[in-house]
């Protein structure tokens, strides 16, 4: 989620502030580092541990609905990341010079990111209010 919140506010503006070449081999690179590499398998772990907590303990109503709450929030993460981010990343990645439509998907990407990076806000607040409710 951190690094979620970092790309939003500090990378999304540089791309949008550099010409589109410059901009389109950034995202690339970005796109070749492949940061899901860690990524997909942290946010695993974290559903994982969510719905391990929901079964093995016995929470108050409140916990047990900030932590459903949270688990369908990063679901939605994953929901947009996959229909929205990757194939625009796939796209990018694969391209040999800056695409004709770059601008528009650049926007695109853009809003889905801003609005998988306030989900994953609210799915870790809900977390977080959901151990403090239950230790």
């Amino acid at each position: 989620m951190g690094g979620a919140v970092l790309i939003h506010f500090s990378v999304v503006p540089i791309f949008r502030d550099w010409a589109a070449e410059l901009s389109w081999k950034l995202h690339k690179e970005f796109v070749i580092v492949n940061p899901d590499r860690y990524i997909k398998p942290s946010a695993a772990i974290s559903l994982g541990a969510a719905i391990v907590a929901l079964i093995v303990d016995d929470h108050p109503t409140s916990t047990l609905v900030l932590t459903i709450v949270g688990i369908a929030s990063f679901a939605g993460v994953a929901v947009i990341s996959e229909v929205i981010n990757q194939p625009i990343n796939r796209t990018i990645g694969r391209a040999e010079a800056v695409p004709s439509e770059y601008a528009a998907l650049r926007r695109r990407w853009d809003r889905a990111n801003l609005v998988r990076t306030s989900i994953a806000v609210v799915g870790l607040v809900c977390y977080v209010v959901a151990a403090l409710e239950a230790a």
